[in-house]
């Protein structure tokens, strides 16, 4: 398996993670007043950063296998993980992929739940890769299990994050994709309406990202059905004043000044 080129997800199935991970969550909503509270990369991992990006299939541990047979009622045969996947993807391939999906969707499912008992206004989001529903073969819910259309229940603001300059694509990505999905997603605009779609714009220097090219992507996430739009990182903005400059420009522009 080639070396991840900057980390790797947990298993989502593993119930200690999940419960710690729900304590740490209803923790913070009762010390704090949030006003919302995101699913930072809620998927399976694949490094979508990156501009070629290494797809491995993992996850053949215990907790997902029984978790699979459980969801499916299939029985999956084999002695060890390399059998046992190989089974999956000759027999159950559709099945595995629709699985992971819903393993997803019940986690978003128990975080807006926990957070409307706790911080009734408080929105919830997703952080998400930037890829459209047929990118490379359908890989966004093939492999990383991110439909969604199933998560459109669960979610008040999705947040497509735009690695324009690491993953190779020009600033006019973004352009494309706010376009993309207000297209194909029921996007709404008015006050008091749900789902929204608030873009993230790459600030950080991986490569060099210019002022100039910055600001163009945060205009762009204003566009077509797109209400809002933040930089990722806001340590990378204000380590640069002409990144500054292009976020005071934007947000400006957008309240009317």
């Amino acid at each position: 398996m080639p070396k991840a080129a900057w980390f790797l997800g947990a298993y989502l199935t593993d119930p200690g993670f999940r419960a710690y991970r729900m304590q740490a969550l209803r923790e913070l909503l009762e010390k704090t007043e949030v006003d919302g509270v995101w699913m930072d990369y809620l998927h399976w991992h694949a490094p979508f950063e990156d501009p070629y990006p290494i797809f491995v299939k993992t996850r053949f541990n215990n907790s997902c296998l029984q978790a699979f047979e459980a969801w499916s009622g299939l029985k999956v045969k084999g002695r060890t993980a390399p059998q046992q996947s190989q089974w999956i993807f000759m027999h159950a391939a559709r099945q595995w992929e629709d699985w992971r999906v819903s393993v997803l969707v019940d986690w978003a499912r128990e975080i807006r739940q926990l957070v409307k008992e706790l911080r009734r206004k408080a929105l919830v989001g997703n952080y998400e890769v930037a890829w459209k529903d047929k990118d490379l073969g359908g890989v966004r819910r093939r492999w990383m299990g991110l439909d969604f259309n199933a998560l459109l229940p669960y979610v008040d603001v999705f947040s497509p994050v735009i690695y324009y300059g690491r993953s190779g694509k020009t600033p006019e990505y973004g352009k494309e994709y706010v376009e993309y999905f207000g297209a194909h997603y029921p996007i709404q605009t008015e006050p008091g309406k749900y789902p929204r779609l608030w873009l993230i714009a790459q600030a950080h220097n991986e490569p060099r990202i210019s002022p100039a090219e910055f600001g163009r992507v945060l205009a762009f996430g204003l566009g077509a059905k797109s209400t809002g739009v933040m930089m990722f990182t806001i340590g990378s903005v204000a380590a640069d004043q002409g990144k500054i400059a292009a976020v005071k420009k934007v947000y400006w522009k957008k309240v009317g000044n």
